[in-house]
């Protein structure tokens, strides 16, 4: 966690938690990501009885802080449906909360940094290669990500996610591109092949429906382009798994 406090005061180990869902979303077209935002918050409850959970997007104005008046609690657990913990993480989504009058919360571990998500992304390309009439082990892998030469966290955790899978030894190769930083999923695609290129997004925002098709194309590339990963139908259950392993002590009831 990056917060200093524990999640659950003492004064509050009676309740259940209050967990808020953000993401970054869409300042150029807020209501899909909004939509889906919220959407996730209730199919992860749907793993978390009695939880209290809800979802809100950065760019959706007054998305955040309409949210944080619905819930209404003293303490709240933010889970950030982020890839990585950049700026955006670590001092934007703080201010922001504070600006919306929340005082007391803690910042929780990014979805990207979640250890099931390898073991997710293996299992999928399997899929996606059978369904292609192809054996795992003829299969060149494509992980394809935003990238930031100022975060340089997000490369570590798709770099590690990517030597996971390579020491799997499920799969003819796997390469690393990335929409703003080297090396290009142009590059990356040309050197991969045709196979599978798996998008380490959490959304349908521009870079996975319009950059990531243009680049691939440009690339020649060819092959099956799955869901970009947090779109998928077992993030609530890796999201929930990730929230009950984050409390630090069983509250009762």
């Amino acid at each position: 966690m990056f917060g200093t406090r524990s999640p659950f005061p003492t004064a509050h180990h009676t309740e259940r938690p209050a967990v808020l869902i953000v993401a970054h979303g869409s300042p150029s077209a807020p209501e899909v990501p909004e939509a889906a935002i919220k959407a996730l918050a209730k199919e992860t409850a749907r793993w978390l009885p009695g939880w209290n959970l809800d979802g809100a997007t950065l760019a959706a104005e007054s998305a955040l802080e309409t949210a944080l008046n619905r819930m209404s609690r003293r303490h709240l657990l933010i889970y950030p449906f982020f890839m990585s913990d950049g700026w955006f993480v670590r001092t934007e989504l703080p201010r922001r909360l504070r600006a919306g009058g929340q005082r007391s919360f803690e910042v929780l571990t990014p979805f990207g940094h979640n250890c099931g998500i390898p073991a997710l992304c293996e299992a999928a390309i399997k899929t996606a290669a059978k369904s292609a009439g192809d054996l795992a082990a003829d299969t060149n892998v494509l992980l394809a990500a935003h990238g930031s030469r100022s975060v340089p966290q997000q490369r570590r955790l798709i770099e590690r996610t990517a030597g996971i899978l390579a020491a799997s030894n499920s799969f003819r190769g796997v390469h690393v591109g990335f929409l703003e930083e080297l090396p290009s999923v142009g590059e990356a695609a040309r050197l991969a092949g045709a196979g599978v290129c798996l998008p380490l997004f959490v959304g349908r925002a521009g870079h996975v429906e319009i950059d990531l098709p243009r680049a691939l194309a440009a690339a020649s590339w060819s092959g099956t382009l799955l869901d970009p990963l947090g779109t998928w139908p077992e993030i609530p259950d890796l999201i929930a798994t990730s929230l009950l392993q984050s409390r630090p002590v069983a509250l009762s009831g």
